[in-house]
């Protein structure tokens, strides 16, 4: 996989260069969203999308149909007014799926490691059933949500509190100096970034871009801490961005991005105080490879000298909408300069 990371991350370098010698803006989902559309194509299909040579149509289709997902149950008249546009971005969608299946079908899967190959193997070898062209679409949608929009919006989060903390952003830029220097970003040097560590952490914490809304429904009757009463079959509902800022677990300074926070053993006083991946049974997957993704990348374009200087928008005037991910609906617009 990190070979993967590399090779993305290089091509993402001369779309960075040209946004420094122009002074054109640059938004950072967008971009980080094209980058790791590239990386999970790889790793999760086998697939060579290059988006960040050549922006492809399906990226912002699925940015599109995700978000009229939500708007549909919401409002449910859209469903009839907005029916054409819908069928003809979920063809898009579909086509650029099946595409995908059937390239891996026609080159074969033996001996290949990504996601697809694997689940096409299984169904070869009758260790799974059921595998419809449906459920195989289903199946590499549910992968690219997974694997495309968390880290993007990770990666475009740090780098926003980064710009907005140009201390932290120093210190980052010394680690990384320190511990990988000039070499070839490897896990042996992630273990060693553990301000970089704490900055991800923060970042998590403050912009959990996974599943923004979530629910449990209670298995039994129980009685809260707090004295609340929750019968079996009772649908609780949370969301993360607000128990990631609660004082009582989190100080006064809640609200503040403050990695150093991180270095204190006893930060987590509950369980699931900190759920940016969820937690439980269910909990993400690709955690650790979302944050793996994030620290090579930060690594690669900090080597190069890149930083970020925020345009918009600032804390105050960010509108936050919540899809399938936590995004910034004005986007994260920035400056390209040089070290």
């Amino acid at each position: 996989m990190m070979e993967v990371y590399h090779r993305c991350a290089e091509n993402l370098i001369p779309v960075l260069e040209n946004h420094f010698q122009t002074s054109q803006p640059l938004e950072l989902q967008e971009i980080f969203k094209r980058f790791t559309l590239d990386t999970f194509g790889e790793i999760g299909f086998g697939y060579k999308v290059n988006s960040l040579k050549a922006p492809v149509l399906f990226s912002e289709t699925f940015d599109w149909l995700q978000l009229e997902t939500d708007y549909r149950l919401l409002y449910p008249w859209r469903r009839i007014f907005c029916n054409g546009i819908w069928k003809s971005n979920l063809n898009i969608l579909e086509s650029f799926v099946v595409k995908i299946i059937e390239e891996r079908k026609k080159e074969g899967w033996e001996g290949k490691k990504d996601f697809l190959s694997k689940l096409l193997e299984m169904e070869a070898n009758q260790e799974i059933t059921g595998v419809t062209p449906k459920f195989l679409r289903d199946q590499v949608v549910n992968f690219l949500v997974a694997g495309r929009d968390t880290t993007a919006i990770l990666l475009a989060s740090t780098f926003y509190f980064l710009s907005l903390n140009p201390d932290v952003d120093a210190k980052v830029r010394e680690e990384i100096a320190r511990v990988v220097g000039n070499e070839k970003f490897d896990m042996k040097h992630s273990k060693h970034l553990r301000y970089l560590q704490n900055v991800i952490n923060e970042s998590l914490r403050l912009f959990p871009p996974a599943v923004p809304f979530n629910s449990r429904v209670a298995t039994k009757d129980v009685v809260l801490p707090n004295k609340v009463r929750v019968t079996k079959g009772t649908l609780v509902m949370y969301t993360p961005y607000i128990v990631h800022r609660l004082k009582e677990y989190w100080g006064n300074d809640a609200e503040q991005f403050r990695p150093e926070r991180w270095d204190d053993p006893n930060v987590l006083k509950h369980n699931y105080q900190y759920i940016p991946f969820q937690k439980g049974p269910r909990i993400c997957l690709g955690m650790n490879m979302a944050q793996e993704e994030a620290k090579c990348c930060i690594s690669i374009l900090y080597q190069h000298g890149f930083r970020f200087e925020l345009i918009s928008p600032r804390p105050s005037d960010m509108t936050l909408v919540g899809a399938a991910i936590l995004s910034s609906k004005e986007g994260i617009n920035v400056r390209v300069l040089k070290q």
